[in-house]
């Protein structure tokens, strides 16, 4: 498949198994315009560019279950860090590491709630960018022919590896 609604521009290939469980494994790549030096005051900011790229796989159905297991590996590329230039703790460029695991209780043909537990890990050039987090959510999704009602509780947290030197 051919996507650029996920994260970027991404491309893969599915497999659905005889249990009905789907494994997706993909690529993918975006850019994103960042500033140079975020902390900077008194004078504009100047722009720089972020490229991400990665893959994902995801497994959900998992012998015909509500359980899916997804991981993600991110390699982030800052062009022109100023403030990774100027602190080498706050270096931005770095890998992403993410699993979660997830579970789908369907409750009628209209509604689902959907639990999840997701962990972290950003290995940053910067020490105080670089951390591991956790989070869990509890999503509802209820589904009409003319409308649809979706609602997320959300928790995380985050835990680096160096205090930050600017706050």
């Amino acid at each position: 498949f051919l996507d650029d609604d996920r994260d970027g521009f991404t491309v893969g290939l599915g497999k659905t198994f005889e249990d009905e469980s789907y494994l997706d494994c993909s690529a993918f790549a975006n850019s994103y315009d960042i500033w140079k030096d975020p902390y900077i005051t008194g004078r504009d900011r100047k722009d720089t560019t972020m490229i991400d790229v990665g893959m994902a796989l995801d497994y959900s159905r998992i012998c015909g279950t509500g359980f899916n297991l997804t991981y993600k590996l991110h390699r982030r590329d800052v062009d022109k860090d100023v403030i990774g230039d100027n602190d080498r703790n706050l270096a931005r460029s770095g890998y992403l590491h993410e699993s979660s695991l997830k579970y789908d209780f369907v409750l009628n043909e209209n509604s689902d709630l959907i639990a999840g537990a997701t962990l972290r890990r950003g290995d940053m050039d910067g020490k105080a960018e670089s951390y591991d987090g956790y989070s869990f959510d509890l999503s509802y999704s209820y589904d009409e022919e003319d409308y649809s009602l979706y609602s997320t509780f959300y928790y995380g947290e985050n835990t680096y590896d160096l205090l930050h030197p600017v706050f």
